[in-house]
Formats: structure tokens, C-alpha cells, sequence
């Protein structure tokens, strides 16, 4: 997004970008990634079936950012993409609001989960706390659950979750320090 107009490229176009910009290619596809499984796998109930790390950052300037990155999804189709990489959906920040999102990805897509929190702070005015959890609930009326953590121009974190639990820390320079895997 630094070099090209583009907020996603895949593919082909994609490969010929890396080359172009000259980043390093894997040498070893074989070694450096785990294989997905040539089957189809059933998940048991209440085990972990998706594997998403995200954060959000508020710099001395207020200036917000977002990142997130997942382990994808156990049993998935091949050819299948997620929340992570769908600008609004899995992860947002813009002047407001910095958000990332957990959970089954196909639910956060549908309802734009992160970018919704931001609309709901310019559109309706909301503050931070009432925009996540109005954005999640809205994803659960689908049919989804997970959580998000996000934090807004002042400051304000806030890491609201539909799920049983959520593995989610949160520290700040005012001396702000938690760790936590299930409400508090």
C-alpha cells in the first residue's frame, strides 16, 4: 500500500510486485510453511479453530495503526480467504479508531466488523466503547463470535468479546497493564 495505489494484491500480480521490489523470496516453500492438510478436518467443540494475533497502537502524536495476522482457519477449503487481509473487515484504523478482529473471519466480512466501528463513531457519534460492542453484536446477529481490541484517538482501549474468552493484552504509558484470557 506504500507502493502502489492497490490495497490488495494476489496472485501472479502479486509475485511479479515482490519481484519488482526486489523482496527476498523463500527459498524452501517446503520448510518454511506448514502444510495444510489434505483433508478435511473436524474441529471438536470448544477447540481453538482459528489462530488470529493482532494489535493496535496510539503513537505520542495520536497517530493509530493496526495490524493483524492469522494462522488461518483449520479445515478450510483451499482457495479460501478470511478477515486478515480485507481492509475494514478483519483490521481498521484511520484518524479515529485503530481496530483488529478475532473469530470466524466469513462473519466479520460480511458485517465490515472493524470498519464498522469507526462509522458508528463519525455517523452516530458514538464513543469507543458502545461503537466495538454495537459492531460486534451486529456480526453475532449473523451467526458469528469473537472479539476485537481497539483504541481511539484519545487513547481509550477497549477489547470487548461474544465468545467465551479472548487471549488479549493491553498496557499504555499512564501505567496500564493487563493480560487476560476470559472476562475480567
Amino acid at each position: 500500500m506504500e507502493k502502489t495505489p492497490h490495497a490488495l494484491i494476489a496472485g501472479i500480480g502479486a509475485e511479479v510486485f515482490a519481484q519488482t521490489e526486489n523482496f527476498p523470496r523463500i527459498a524452501d516453500p517446503a520448510a518454511y510453511y506448514t502444510p495444510a492438510p489434505t483433508r478435511r478436518v473436524k474441529v471438536a467443540s470448544g477447540e481453538t479453530s482459528h489462530g488470529t494475533v493482532g494489535a493496535v497502537a496510539r503513537d505520542r502524536f495520536g497517530r493509530l495503526a493496526a495490524a493483524v495476522s492469522t494462522g488461518g482457519l483449520y479445515g478450510k477449503l483451499p482457495g479460501r480467504v478470511g478477515d486478515t487481509p480485507l481492509p475494514g473487515a478483519g483490521a481498521w484504523a484511520d484518524e479515529r479508531v485503530a481496530v483488529v478482529c478475532t473469530g470466524l473471519g466469513e462473519f466479520f466480512i460480511k458485517s465490515a466488523t472493524a470498519a464498522d466501528v469507526s462509522a458508528r463513531m463519525r455517523y452516530g457519534g458514538q464513543a469507543l466503547a458502545r461503537a466495538a460492542q454495537g459492531a460486534l453484536l451486529d456480526m453475532k446477529l449473523q451467526g458469528g463470535e469473537g472479539g476485537m481490541i481497539a483504541i481511539d484517538a484519545a487513547g481509550n482501549i477497549v477489547a470487548p468479546f461474544t465468545a467465551n474468552g479472548m487471549k488479549r493484552g493491553i498496557a499504555n504509558a499512564a501505567g496500564r497493564f493487563e493480560v487476560a484470557t476470559f472476562k475480567i
